[in-house]
């Protein structure tokens, strides 16, 4: 009894987090706790340090974005007083000022970050306001050299140096601003840099930085920036649509087999990675199961040759992230089962694209495969009573079923039994589950 009572406590504060009241709560239990000799004083000791831990680093991460934002009002307050004597200065002095005040702020920040360390959150949030004041910088050089670009070549510039100081200071948010900046310098030269480049250049100069850092913020945002340069890609491809959807296919294999090889550690990172490359998956799946958007699919790798050096090393790469769970690490295979289907999916929707006449065998596949993702997370739901993969099921498969049904041509009163059918069965179907979940939910009492 006392153990279950135990493991109940700590699911409770898994569930309720780390807020003020369930810090106080915790306080509260634990001389209770061990009164009742459920953990000893030592025990009790760790606990409490480590959820104080807990919420003190997230009261920094507060303070940092408070001294961000400070500082960047403050900041374009001075440079609207300096603009309004600009024009007066002598170029020398644009240049001194505009220098002086970079080394100043990137001097203080890391001081009082790495040195000091007393005021982190301070430091911290100099460096970032010092990495904007070189895109700065950068700007007031061009005016006063007169120098000018067709481009964004300033950007990329900008984003060069960041990404250094980024990795430098090991700093989470001027890799994020670093991110953005190599994405906007990428996007406008997509048809520059060639097939795959321009979407796996921030992701390339990002994602270990995230892993250093175990950074899961930075991991997403650096995998929601490559996914849409992707699309940005599908878009603006000189080589055709169907190269870059096959792009897009293979990166999204390669998101959902790198949480293969992660290790246990890095459960937030698999998840963020399964999930990108999931809906990346859903997304093109859904659009193919349109028999008249897989018609026009005319896949032709004589003209597609270029886009071959970006897809094949990520479906390569994918490949062996499969081979090594399943000889090292059998057991992820099972746990990553719902991103295993996906990839399984998102390779029959790249074998149907080569088909000469894909219309009938690429949009089969995709329904087929809509309806199996539906189909495992209900009966995932149901076995682990998870309302977000139950009707996420049900979405998936009613969304499936209308589109097919608007889609060909039937009449009014067909659709009008189909459509009752249908809110019928998912009312029915969802205040069953909902019943099931409150059956056997645990109440905070227990």
């Amino acid at each position: 009894m006392p153990i279950q009572r135990a493991e109940t406590y700590i699911q409770i504060v898994k569930r309720e987090g780390t807020s003020r009241a369930a810090l106080a709560w915790l306080q509260s239990q634990l001389p209770l706790w061990r009164e009742e000799g459920l953990i000893d004083e030592r025990t009790a000791e760790r606990i409490a340090d480590r959820y104080r831990g807990d919420h003190v680093e997230r009261v920094s991460r507060v303070v940092f974005f408070i001294y961000l934002i400070g500082f960047v009002l403050i900041g374009g307050g001075v440079l609207s007083f300096v603009a309004w004597n600009w024009d007066d200065m002598p170029p020398a002095l644009k240049l001194g000022l505009s220098g002086l005040a970079l080394v100043v702020t990137y001097a203080a920040g890391f001081w009082y970050w790495k040195v000091d360390g007393r005021r982190a959150a301070l430091g911290h949030s100099l460096t970032v306001l010092g990495s904007l004041l070189f895109g700065a910088n950068i700007g007031v050089v061009a005016q006063v050299f007169q120098l000018s670009s067709q481009d964004l070549t300033a950007v990329g510039i900008w984003g060069a140096g960041v990404t250094l100081a980024a990795w430098l200071l090991s700093s989470a948010p001027n890799a994020v601003l670093a991110n953005f900046l190599l994405a906007a310098w990428a996007l406008d030269r997509i048809d520059a840099l060639g097939p795959g480049l321009a979407s796996g250049l921030p992701a390339i100069a990002i994602i270990p930085l995230a892993f250093r850092l175990s950074s899961a913020p930075l991991y997403a945002v650096s995998l929601a920036t490559a996914a849409f340069m992707l699309a940005a890609e599908v878009v603006e491809s000189r080589f055709g649509v169907e190269p870059a959807i096959a792009s897009v296919l293979a990166s999204a294999c390669l998101f959902l087999a790198i949480p293969l090889v992660l290790p246990s550690t890095k459960r937030v990172f698999r998840a963020i990675s399964t999930h990108f490359g999931f809906y990346i998956v859903l997304a093109l799946a859904y659009a193919f199961s349109f028999h008249e958007v897989a018609h026009e699919i005319d896949f032709d790798w004589d003209e597609a040759s270029g886009w071959l050096g970006f897809v094949l090393p990520q479906f390569l790469a994918a490949v062996a992230c499969v081979l090594f769970a399943g000889a090292k690490q059998p057991e992820a295979l099972r746990r990553e089962l719902f991103g295993m289907i996906a990839l399984g999916l998102a390779v029959l929707l790249f074998a149907g694209m080569q088909f000469s006449e894909p219309e009938i065998p690429l949009a089969v596949v995709a329904n087929l495969g809509l309806l199996a993702i539906g189909a495992y997370s209900i009966a995932r739901s149901l076995r682990e009573l998870r309302r977000w993969s139950y009707w996420g099921g049900i979405v998936l498969i009613a969304a499936a079923a209308v589109s097919r049904f608007v889609e060909f041509e039937t009449g009014l009163l067909a659709k009008a039994f189909f459509f009752t059918a249908c809110g019928v069965t998912v009312i029915y179907a969802g205040l069953a589950f909902e019943k099931r979940v409150d059956a056997r939910e645990p109440s905070h009492a227990a």
